[in-house]
């Protein structure tokens, strides 16, 4: 650092002032850019012994600098070699944009079902003849509780019920995705939920049938397209032929079979006749409404079983000859049902 000093009896001349030693100066580290690091060392490596010291002496470097750098080059590739192959991990905040968009592409869905939902409940409410009353600005919790269910108050002619056909319910799978449902002369009707004496003795016949029958023949729970406008879920239907590309018909039924415990009423009196009026020509209906006296009433026309049968065999299939083809053990069939409590929420042992 230069100053100029006034000296007594002298002019002004130029003075060297050094900084004071309690304040050194600061000195600055330098830094390298690993491009830089990877450019020296190539170069580095390309020449002789001879000529390395004058590298080093033109860049300003030392030995130790190329020794480190060579090693956190080769770190470096070994981690590289480690790392597992395909795409490299996301990160944290990647991971929940994508669990984001995942959560949003599922809302979307759930809403536009809701909106199916939403449709098909009205035009089942407009075919039932029902509306909720209008709500209007209400003034007190009295004309709240004012607010019900009341019947639409029109001719009976202006009413128009629609009744869905086989493939409109079809088209409805997406909104009934979930539910145990069955189309019965154009309305969609809730089945009954399965108690586990019902379980069992589906799953029993099912055991029994497959094996003995070609594959493809016995359809457990599935739907029965009857007429265009019914598609019931019996139990068990036994088919004539194998059948796999499309849904099956009255005309493709050797025998349907129907378990019926809370329903037996119902079955009997008008799933029985209704089969039999679209041609079904045999009809089994295994009537376990009490658990303690389980009983097959074997079919052959609407109105009256022509056997009634609690023990032994029978064949599912017709004609002669096929005693032993399809055949069902009832004493198997029926093992251990009189024990299931009848009250499936009942306190059990």
């Amino acid at each position: 650092m230069v100053v100029t000093a006034t000296l007594a009896g002298r002019h002004a001349e130029p003075v060297d002032e050094h900084p004071e030693p309690e304040v050194p100066e600061r000195a600055s580290r330098r830094t390298y850019s690993a491009q830089y690091k990877l450019r020296i060392l190539a170069e580095y490596d390309r020449r002789d012994s001879g000529d390395k010291g004058a590298l080093l002496r033109r860049e300003g470097l030392y030995s130790s600098l190329i020794s480190e750098w060579r090693k956190q080059r080769d770190q470096g590739a070994l981690q590289a070699l480690a790392a597992p192959p395909g795409r490299p991990h996301s990160d944290a905040r990647d991971q929940e944009l994508t669990k984001l968009r995942r959560e949003n592409a599922r809302l979307q869905a759930d809403l536009a079902k809701a909106h199916r939902v939403i449709e098909v409940q009205g035009k089942l409410s407009v075919a039932s003849g029902w509306r909720k009353t209008d709500v209007r600005r209400m003034d007190s919790a009295r004309d709240a509780r004012h607010c019900r269910r009341e019947p639409l108050r029109m001719n009976v002619a202006e009413v128009r019920r629609h009744r869905f056909t086989v493939d409109e319910y079809t088209r409805l799978a997406p909104v009934l995705a979930g539910q145990r449902t069955e189309l019965v002369d154009g309305w969609v009707i809730d089945m009954a939920p399965i108690g586990t004496a019902h379980l069992t003795v589906v799953s029993r016949l099912q055991d029994m049938l497959v094996p003995q029958l070609q594959a493809g023949r016995v359809k457990v729970q599935q739907p029965l397209i009857v007429t265009g406008f019914d598609e019931p879920q019996p139990d068990v239907v036994i088919l004539k032929e194998p059948l796999y590309l499309r849904k099956p018909a009255v005309a493709d039924v050797e025998l349907v079979i129907e378990v019926s415990d809370s329903t037996y009423a119902h079955d009997r009196d008008h799933k029985v006749p209704a089969y039999f009026r679209v041609g079904c020509r045999r009809v089994w209906l295994i009537n376990i409404s009490d658990h303690a006296r389980p009983v097959l009433e074997i079919y052959a026309q609407p109105n009256q079983p022509m056997d009634r049968l609690s023990h032994g065999q029978v064949s599912v299939l017709s004609g002669l000859g096929v005693r032993d083809v399809g055949a069902v053990d009832l004493d198997e069939l029926f093992a251990g049902v009189p024990e299931l409590p009848a009250d499936e929420y009942s306190e059990q042992p």
